[in-house]
């Protein structure tokens, strides 16, 4: 029983010893002591002796009321008499015998009933245990009870021996008397307990003892009265301030707590009046706790209310309870479950009224109270309505991550090598309490410490993982982006956004007067902030708690941190107060160390794990006084050397095997964890009573406690147990550890010593530790050394341990344990207890948390599921024998499991039975029973009406959806009634799908209400052309004919849409869409669209064919009548490869490139075009959509869409009008550059290109069909064949030119292909035989695409000339020859004139040794004098450039042999004109192949040319022969055998003549045997006489069209008679001109009758050209050409002419050398103001590219089209409202222009959705989400007519109404905005707060200007005086 330290007189004496001191103010100014509060006056009769009872005899009294009311009467007698001290020999007959110090009394009342009663020193007189009686008295039992009283101290036995006489009575009767206070220590002497005595006996000492109250048992009212407390207690209770209580387990802190609650609400009772009432809230973590604290202080505070009320007022009451008396047997049902357990409480703090007080609720509670206000002050909860979280769910309360949900899904996936040594519930703890719920994190803006300030805590505060802090921070970080993940929310996040929302806006609601915290160990310490800033007075805080009962996970909680902590926050609180305010008390902290749970036995041991703690982990827990136990008790029974296998064990736990009794209903089995639990119930059975872990039965309490296998079990090991054998005071025996050399090692100990204490303070009377391991060896010798366990061993005499129970008894352990969560082992108390109902309610509840942990991974979401509609299933089983108020709580909690499984019908139906009408609308809405949903919004009363009106809202949106989605659903009419029936018109209904952009609903409403012509137009809007031809076709108005027509319209306009560019049939392949049009396309009445219209059906139909020729034919057909998209798409699809350019003939390849080049040409218009969105044309052919001057949208499967690199490519792409630009661009550039390449790439090694010399020649082919080159006919070989030929040439020329556009033109890309074209053109115009043409039959007039090329041509040859360097030496003598011959032919006036072959940059640069010639020479100079051809400049060029073609030849210089042909013919041809000259006035008798004469002649300049040494060059060119031979250069041998031979037929020197013949003839020296020279040059090798060679020479042009032999003679010597002609043509030939004179390059030159093809083979008749020199004149003049008559005999022709020909005269060759060779080219350089305009020039091109380096945004270019608008406004004057139009202004319309197109997209991503079939979920959000955006729209687009430059909001000029304007943006922006699903880019809103800033921003206060410090000035007048 409770020991009082406080003695007070009785009732009716007005003296007390204690009372509060008047000098310490109290925190509530009108409370009262607890004795004037909590005490009520006895009935009349009653003494001045206080009676208290036990509740035992409470009960028995109130019992023998209702069942025998004479026996009652008799007590109530007795009872009245000894209240008044009538001690009588009846009254007062000792039981415990006469040694007995504290005597037990009975008193008789009948022959067989005693009153057994105590004389007792406490603030009260006398104790009745109870009424029994004689078969129920026993002697022993009070006997023991004596002794027990008499243990303690001896002033108490002598105060309770002490009597004081009644005055004026007899000697019988006495008054009570009066003592000052004992000390709890001076209290109780040592106790010692034998084995025979029963620890039952106990019990009454310690139970509870309330006031004796007769007239509440007269009334029957069921009253509880408040117990007796100790003096600590009271002292706690009555403390007026703020106060720490701590306590270990059963030691009262609940019962101060309490008490400390009832005496300030009692106080505002009795004192009524206008005093406020106190706002008191009781806290914990506990449901169950709050909920049996809240009915306690229901009960007591009732009691004390019905203490001053008459009988007749009691009756009244107890009639008014009879209908609501709840028989608590049968209410089974877990608290949890019960949505009104705490009352009609509000959802919110703020909504608190002091009715509601006082409050007992759970922390959880409390938060979610305070999450409601969050969401309301953040508006989540403002317009729509959100389910609630249901009853039930996994994760209890507003945050879902509990440390079972922890274990479940975080653990198994941490890495092993981290957490596999480690406790996950420590972990959990450190994690959550530590590292997110510590002080230090409330500063951080994280809430959570860093690495590094988590590895500095101070490892006295946080010993746990002191030495392992890395690993846990790394699991800390896994556990972070696991949480993340899964989107869960732990303890700590919740508290950190409940102090972050007090810290900006306050606590919301009036804050509490009293605050109590009970368990405050099992909160955070930022918990007890929240709880602190909720109350607002520092005196009204109660905190109680025990730090060595922290074993639950998510807290790492020590009192002396939350002290320390409160303190810290009440400095700094008051740090902000004035000076005046009044100061607080330092709260005081209070212990109360009596424990009334256990007696000492049990208590001391218990004490001894606490000092073991405090020894080696000073800081873990907090240092309180040893505990001790009100009465002494038997010793903990350690059983030691006993085999858990052997039968000993089985007997001294169940008995005999023939008399097997298990443990009873007050004993239970406790072990490490699950896993021993499991293991032990296999090896001993289902019937061996209650096994529980030792976690699992904190806060319970049992008689009897078997701590099972403890070490055993232990996750640590013995090594690290063996550091208690360091406790031992002797341990000079056993070998200890030292702690301090590692700490961490035994970290694992301290946990699970807290263990250890939490199992052995669970038991009332008994405790028994079982553990064979050696583990337990230093634990059993330390508490052995201190005396404080019995050991007992095998042998001894032990007692049995399992004692029966019954049925009655179980019932009640199955309540507690059921109230506690305990479901297993409440089945098993349910079983014995015979209670089938339940047990299956505990069936139920266990399969519920089996399935609430079965882990969320999706593996196992089918098993998971299965446990859920399992425990559903049992539920709803329940419900059936249930009564009827908690049939409908079983057939919610079926339809909770249900829906848990995901079976959301069955669920809804549950939920529709149990009147859960919310619930039952939400899972219908789940599985889209809207039917049903709606049926019970609009039918039921009891619905939220938000939830009403949402359902109705969703379902509208979900029908409509229904019937939007496509394919659209087969019920669509039943669809849409079951929408209409949702408004009250069809107009509403239309009004609604337009405001949500339903477009195919709204079609579909209107086709069925008959107004067809609508819908279609409405499909066609919106782009749905398919749905629209078919509505037009249905169409049956009388304008038929329109319809049929648009439906044509509507088909072509569907096949643009679908088959955009580049986009082939093959990606439509399964479009039914398209599949249908173009099936409608051959439908369809093609007789009323245009022809250009049905030119575009034929192209879709080609293209789809894929049928090139027409594709080809249409797109000639576009082109010529400007269609360029149409043309653009269908030559797209031509030109897709493979490319038309394979075995083409030439005129056919002019075609196909000249359509190339079209086509190319429109593509690099696209590139440079400007602005490509605003063309209806280009947007029709790419699909670009454009949504306003700043931004297009690209379509999802458009070519520009599909090459956007993006991570949604199957979604619409919007860019702004810059970035479009630049992508367009690339795109295009892209296209462009793979055509180009691809073609280019084609002609390269197209045989169009490179006819087969061979063939050409000889008219057939070693190769055949390997060869690679064209193999063309002789008669093919025309002059039209060449020029065509130099068409092609130039043609692909110009289409290369096009990619200077894609790519830069110094590329190494572009400098290829520069080169390679300008080679190949080399080659067309020079080819190696003249069978392929010579450039004598060029007519470069004739090419159409030649001035433009010769530009192109112009540009390439000087940028190579300029660029070359000597690298790659073996091409550069051959590339620089080939540009300088291109040069003088394309380019001559410029080249000579800026000598251009002078200024390449080899020409400043050393060339290789290999150029220099023999003598000093440089060739390159050399051989570039004969490309010039400029005697003008050097007339010994001719010289240089035959000695520099020697050294060509006998150095083997890298040259090109048919370009080294072409040097040698050109210096042959000028050395036979050179040496004419010379020899003869005039031009005569001379004979040249005709392309020869393709230049004019001026003799005169030919005169100045030097010739000499020209038999120098015959032998090496003998040598070249040689070489080329072996190398089989057929064509080569036969040009070098011509050009050698034409020198000496045209110069009459024999010696010459002569070596030209030994050079020619060698080769017969190397003739193969057996072999025959080729036919080509055969007559030049096998010439035996120079006749011969001569011969060879007339006849060299046999079988060609393309040139012939030319005899020129002049006119004046033409000799009639000599010469016959047979026929005489009269034509022009080139006048003889000045050098100085610009001669066309594309001249008109003299071409003679060619030969018939038949006639190839034989002798070719030669022509003679006869002219008259004309010296410096400019007209020509007439020829006459005499040519063979082709019909008459070959023979008799070749004879006669043998004989007409004349040779010519002989003439002497000079050897001597005038002049240098070479002259300097004079490089003319550039002046000093030449310079400085480069200069200039230069610097403006590097400003001007720097700008374009800097790429604009389309902000700007937005911004900047403003600013001219608002530029542009007239009458707007110079001031402030002209200044913001110009400056701020463009960033708001800006930003309006990006927020609408925002809006508008969001719209769009939002329509797409709506055409899928939604569930509920989405059907509700995307409608909120449309409302919103159609608000949003319609603001931005207001706002922005209102801003535009020509509105009239201008007119006023009003800066006022102005920022108005801005601050409504900026009210929506920051409401409405962000609730909505619009993305809005930081630029974007970087613009409105520039905008912001300009307009609507309040100015900054102006700077205090600190005023002037006076200066003083200094005093000099006695300076004067000095």
């Amino acid at each position: 029983m409770p020991v009082i330290q406080d003695v007070e007189p009785g009732p009716h004496q007005g003296k007390q010893t204690s009372k509060i001191p008047e000098d310490i103010p109290v925190t509530f100014p009108k409370v009262q002591p607890m004795k004037a509060a909590l005490h009520f006056d006895s009935i009349e009769g009653f003494g001045e002796w206080s009676i208290f009872i036990s509740q035992n005899a409470d009960t028995d009294l109130r019992i023998r009321h209702r069942r025998d009311k004479v026996s009652f009467d008799i007590i109530v007698k007795k009872i009245k008499e000894l209240s008044n001290g009538h001690f009588s020999a009846d009254n007062q007959k000792r039981l415990s015998g006469p040694s007995s110090e504290v005597p037990i009394f009975e008193a008789k009342m009948t022959g067989d009933l005693r009153l057994i009663y105590q004389i007792d020193v406490v603030a009260n007189d006398d104790e009745i245990f109870g009424i029994y009686t004689h078969a129920q008295m026993d002697n022993r039992m009070w006997e023991s009870i004596s002794r027990q009283l008499g243990r303690k101290c001896k002033e108490y036995r002598d105060r309770c021996a002490h009597r004081i006489k009644a005055e004026n009575a007899d000697n019988k009767t006495f008054v009570p008397a009066l003592f000052p206070p004992l000390s709890e220590d001076e209290e109780v002497d040592s106790l010692n307990w034998s084995l025979d005595e029963d620890p039952v006996h106990s019990r009454f000492l310690m139970d509870k003892y309330v006031v004796f109250s007769q007239v509440t048992m007269l009334a029957d009212l069921d009253v509880t009265f408040p117990h007796l407390v100790s003096t600590k207690e009271k002292q706690i209770i009555e403390y007026p301030h703020s106060c720490y209580v701590i306590g270990r387990s059963g030691t009262g802190k609940t019962t101060t707590l309490l008490f400390k609650m009832l005496l300030v609400e009692r106080t505002y009772q009795t004192r009524g009046g206008d005093t406020p009432k106190p706002r008191q809230i009781f806290v914990t973590q506990s449901r169950i706790l709050a909920k049996k604290v809240e009915q306690y202080f229901a009960t007591l505070s009732h009691s004390l209310v019905a203490s001053s009320q008459s009988l007749t007022q009691l009756r009244e009451t107890r009639a008014g309870q009879r209908g609501v008396v709840l028989d608590d047997e049968v209410d089974m049902i877990d608290v949890d479950d019960i949505d009104d357990w705490s009352g009609d409480l509000p959802s919110k703090f703020s909504e608190l009224c002091d009715e509601h007080f006082p409050l007992f609720t759970t922390f959880n509670g409390l938060c979610c109270m305070l999450e409601a206000d969050i969401a309301d002050a953040e508006g989540k909860t403002k317009k729509h309505y959100t389910a609630p979280v249901s009853v039930g769910t996994v994760e209890r309360g507003n945050f879902s991550l509990t440390y079972e949900v922890f274990f479940r899904d975080y653990w198994p996936r941490f890495s092993q090598s981290l957490a596999g040594k480690l406790d996950p519930a420590l972990v959990f703890s450190e994690l959550i309490g530590v590292i997110k719920g510590s002080e230090e994190t409330l500063e951080d803006a994280k809430h959570f410490l860093d690495r590094t300030a988590y590895q500095n805590l101070s490892t006295r505060n946080q010993s746990t993982f002191a030495d392992n802090r890395e690993d846990l921070y790394e699991l800390f970080m896994a556990y972070l982006t696991k949480k993340k993940k899964l989107g869960h929310v732990d303890g700590a996040d919740r508290a950190h956004k409940i102090l972050d929302f007090f810290k900006l806006q306050g606590v919301p609601g009036q804050r509490l007067d009293r605050l109590y915290v009970d368990e405050v160990q099992d909160n955070l310490l930022i918990d007890t902030l929240i709880l602190r800033m909720l109350c607002h007075d520092e005196n009204g805080l109660f905190w109680a708690g025990d730090t060595a009962q922290t074993i639950s996970v998510g807290s790492s909680f020590r009192f002396n941190s939350l002290k320390a902590f409160q303190w810290r926050l009440e400095q700094k609180r008051r740090s902000l107060l004035t000076p005046s305010s009044q100061e607080g008390i330092e709260p005081q902290t209070f212990q109360l160390s009596v424990n009334y749970r256990s007696h000492s036995g049990i208590v001391d041991c218990a004490h001894s794990i606490i000092e073991l703690i405090t020894r080696f982990w000073k800081d873990s827990i907090d240092r309180l006084s040893p505990e001790k136990g009100v009465v002494p008790g038997m010793k903990p029974l350690f059983f030691v050397g006993f085999d858990e296998d052997a039968a000993g064990l089985d007997h001294f736990v169940f008995g005999d095997s023939g008399n097997r009794i298990e443990f009873g209903a007050q004993q239970c089995i406790l072990v490490r964890n699950e896993a021993a639990r499991d293991r032990l119930k296999s090896k001993l059975g289902d019937g061996v009573g209650l096994i529980m872990t030792i976690y699992d039965s904190k806060g319970l309490e049992f008689n009897d406690v078997l701590l099972y296998d403890f070490f055993g079990d232990s996750p640590a090991k013995i090594s690290q147990w063996r550091l208690i054998l360091s406790a031992l005071n002797d341990c000079s025996m056993v070998a200890a550890p030292d702690f301090e050399r590692n700490r961490q090692r035994y970290a694992s100990i301290c946990i699970e010593l807290k263990f250890l204490y939490v199992a052995i303070t669970r038991a009332r009377e008994n405790v028994w530790i079982v553990d064979s391991s050696k583990s337990s060896e230093p634990m059993r010798m330390y508490w052995t050394e201190r005396d404080l366990v019995r050991n007992i061993e095998p042998g001894m005499n032990t007692p049995r341990l399992a004692t029966s129970s019954t049925p009655e008894d179980w019932a009640r352990q199955g309540r507690i344990l059921f109230d506690r969560k305990k479901w297993t082992e409440a089945k098993h108390c349910f079983a014995r207890a015979l209670q089938p109902e339940n047990f299956a309610i505990a069936e139920a509840y266990h399969l519920r948390e089996e399935a609430e942990r079965s882990s969320l991974d999706k593996y196992n979401m089918k098993l998971r599921n299965a446990q859920f509609r399992k425990a559903a299933e049992a539920f709803y089983k329940c419900s059936r024998s249930a009564g009827r108020k908690r049939m409908l709580d079983f057939v919610k909690l079926s339809g909770s499991c249900y829906e848990k499984a995901g079976e959301f019908l069955l669920a809804a139906r549950n939920y529709d039975l149990a009147r859960r009408f919310n619930d039952a609308i939400r899972c219908y809405r789940k599985v889209d029973h809207y039917d049903e949903a709606v049926r019970i919004a609009q039918t039921e009363t009891n619905v939220e009406p938000l939830l009403a009106a949402d359902t109705v809202r969703v379902a509208k949106m979900f029908y409509f959806n229904r019937v939007q989605s496509l394919p659209s659903c087969p019920d669509r009419d039943k669809t849409l009634q079951q929408a209409g029936s949702l408004f009250d018109s069809v107009e509403d209904q239309l009004e609604y799908l337009e405001d949500r952009d339903m477009d195919i609903a709204r079609a579909a409403l209107l086709a069925a209400h008959g107004r067809t012509r609508e819908a279609a137009e409405l499909h066609l809007a919106e782009g749905r052309t398919l749905e629209a031809i078919n509505f037009f076709i249905r169409d049956t108005d009388t304008d038929r004919e329109n319809s049929v027509r648009r439906a044509s319209e509507c088909v072509l306009n569907g096949l643009w849409q679908k088959l955009t560019f580049s986009l082939s049939s093959e990606h439509l392949a399964e479009d039914s869409d398209f599949l249908n049009l173009l099936e409608l396309m051959q439908k369809i009445d093609q007789s009323s669209l245009t022809p250009g219209s049905r030119d575009e059906l034929a192209m879709f139909q080609a293209i789809v064919n894929k049928d090139q020729t027409a594709l080809r034919k249409l797109g000639s057909i576009f082109l010529k009548t400007k269609s360029l998209p149409a043309a653009l798409l269908c030559l797209d699809h031509y030109y897709t490869p493979p490319l038309p350019f394979n075995d083409l003939t030439v005129h056919q390849m002019v075609d196909e490139l000249d359509l190339f080049r079209q086509y190319s040409q429109i593509l690099l218009d696209l590139l440079t075009n400007s602005r490509p969105a605003e063309q209806l044309g280009l947007c029709k052919v790419f699909g670009i959509q454009k949504l306003s001057d700043s931004h297009v949208c690209l379509p999802n499967g458009s070519y520009l869409r599909r090459n956007y690199p993006s991570d949604t490519p199957s979604q619409d792409l919007q860019l702004n009008m810059l970035d479009f630009m630049r992508y367009f661009r690339l795109c295009i550039s892209n296209r462009l550059r793979d055509r180009v390449f691809e073609q280019n790439n084609i002609c390269r090694v197209c045989k169009t290109f490179t006819p087969c010399l061979t063939y050409a020649v000889f008219g057939r082919c070693h190769r055949e069909a390997l060869c690679q080159e064209a193999h063309l006919s002789t008669a093919s070989l025309t002059d039209s064949f060449y020029n065509t030929r130099l068409r092609i040439h130039l043609q692909q020329i110009l289409i290369v030119r096009i990619l200077h556009s894609v790519y830069s033109y110094s590329s190494g890309t572009m400098v290829f292909q520069r080169s390679f074209w300008l080679n190949r053109l080399y080659d067309a115009l020079f080819p190696s035989s003249h069978a392929l043409g010579t450039l004598a039959v060029a007519r470069f007039q004739h090419i159409t695409e030649f001035p433009k090329a010769m530009k192109v041509l112009q540009e390439w040859i000087r940028d190579s000339v300029y660029k070359r360097v000597f690298t790659p030496i073996n091409t550069f003598l051959t590339d620089l020859m080939r540009l300088g011959t291109l040069a003088m032919i394309f380019d001559r006036p410029f080249a000579l004139s800026q000598s251009l072959l002078h200024r390449g940059k080899y020409n400043f640069l050393t060339p290789p040794q290999i150029f220099e010639r023999h003598g000093g020479g440089q060739i390159i100079h050399e051989l570039v004098g004969l490309v010039e051809d400029d005697p003008q400049s050097n007339p010994n060029y001719l010289i240089a450039a035959l000695l520099a073609l020697k050294h060509v030849i006998t150095e083997s210089v890298p040259i090109e042999i048919g370009l080294l042909c072409d040097l040698l013919e050109k210096l042959c041809r000028s050395l036979i004109l050179v040496s004419c000259s010379h020899r003869d006035e005039n031009l005569h008798n001379i004979t040249l192949p005709r392309s020869w004469l393709m230049q004019p002649v001026c003799v005169e300049e030919e005169r100045r040319k030097q010739f000499s040494l020209l038999s120098v060059l015959i032998s090496p060119i003998g040598d070249l022969l040689a070489q080329i031979y072996n190398a089989s250069f057929t064509s080569a041998i036969f040009a070098l055998s011509v050009r050698s031979s034409t020198v000496g037929y045209n110069i009459g020197n024999d010696s010459l003549r002569s070596n030209i013949l030994t050079e020619m003839t060698s080769l017969r020296k190397l003739q193969r045997p057996d072999s025959q020279f080729p036919l080509l040059y055969r007559k030049y090798v096998e010439a035996h006489f120079w006749k011969d060679l001569a011969s060879a020479v007339r006849r060299s042009t046999n079988g060609s069209a393309m040139d012939e032999m030319v005899n020129v003679v002049h006119k004046g010597r033409y000799d009639h008679t000599r010469y016959s002609p047979l026929a005489l043509l009269i034509g022009t030939i080139p006048p003889v001109t000045s050098p100085t004179t610009d001669v066309p390059r594309d001249i008109q030159i003299l071409k003679a009758p060619k030969a018939p093809v038949e006639t190839l083979d034989s002798t070719l008749p030669f022509k003679q050209l006869a002219w008259k020199t004309m010296h410096v004149e400019d007209k020509p003049v007439e020829a006459v050409v005499a040519t063979a008559d082709l019909d008459a005999s070959a023979a008799n022709l070749e004879e006669e002419l043998e004989e007409q020909i004349e040779d010519v005269a002989q003439q002497a060759i000079p050897f001597s050398i005038n002049g240098p060779l070479v002259d300097e080219t004079e490089i003319i350089e550039s002046t000093e103001h030449e310079h400085r305009n480069a200069t200039i020039i230069q610097q403006a091109y590097r400003r001007y590219s720097h700008r374009k380096a800097k790429q604009r945004t389309q902000l700007a270019v937005s911004r900047n089209k403003w600013f001219n608008e608002y530029l542009k406004l007239d009458g707007i004057q110079n001031g402030r409202y002209r200044k913001t139009m110009l400056g701020p202004l463009p960033h708001i319309i800006v930003f309006l222009d990006l927020l609408h197109i925002g809006t508008q997209n969001s719209k769009n991503s939002t329509k797409k959705r709506l055409r899928l079939p939604l569930n509920s979920e989405e059907a509700g959000l995307l409608d909120k989400q449309l409302t919103q955006i159609n608000n949003a729209l319609k603001k931005t687009t207001k706002w922005k007519k209102t801003l535009e430059p020509q509105s009239i909001f201008h007119a006023s000029r009003d800066c006022l109404q102005l920022r108005a304007l801005v601050k409504e943006m900026e009210e929506f922006i920051l409401t409405d905005l962000s609730e909505m699903p619009i993305k809005i880019s930081l630029e974007t809103k970087a613009e409105f707060e520039m905008g912001y800033k300009g307009i609507a921003q309040e100015p900054a206060p102006p700077k205090a200007v600190p005023s002037k410090v006076r200066k003083y000035e200094l005093n000099t007048e006695d300076v004067y005086e000095f």
